[in-house]
């Protein structure tokens, strides 16, 4: 049987949800928030923004259309594809990704000698408590 007590009251509730889907991102002023992924859907979207604003010579896009294609990662090296969406096959390179020292380098050329990349260490900095919480929350 269907109660119009209760009809009012999802009613409310859904608008309470949509506008808590649409305001969060407005009041989330948090750079973590803003520049990448959540902790829920893992750190690499700081290690994105990280490839993104180093000195890696994109060729064929731009630096904000690049995404990345995580090849490898046993916790101390990341190995990862750079890509953008294309009709056919849109690699522009690859990087390497020490997590210890906070290195990272262009090895599109040369997987065995990669050149050392220049870039913003406010994203590695991210990516490391990133990576923090998400062991702490596993132990």
């Amino acid at each position: 049987m269907f109660y119009w007590d209760n009809y009012a009251w999802f009613s409310r509730k859904k608008y309470l949800v949509v506008f808590f889907l649409i305001a969060s991102p407005v009041f989330a002023g948090d750079v973590e928030a803003v520049n990448a992924r959540s902790d829920g859907e893992g750190c690499y979207g700081y290690l994105t923004e990280m490839v993104r604003s180093s000195d890696f010579p994109f060729r064929y896009t731009t630096k904000d259309k690049i995404n990345l294609l995580i090849d490898d990662d046993n916790g101390e090296r990341i190995l990862a594809q750079l890509q953008y969406k294309t009709s056919g096959e849109g690699v522009v390179g690859w990087v390497k990704y020490y997590v210890q020292d906070q290195a990272l380098f262009n090895a599109s050329a040369d997987l065995e000698e990669p050149v050392r990349l220049n870039y913003d260490r406010g994203f590695a900095e991210l990516y490391a408590k990133c990576i923090s919480r998400l062991q702490g929350g596993q132990e």
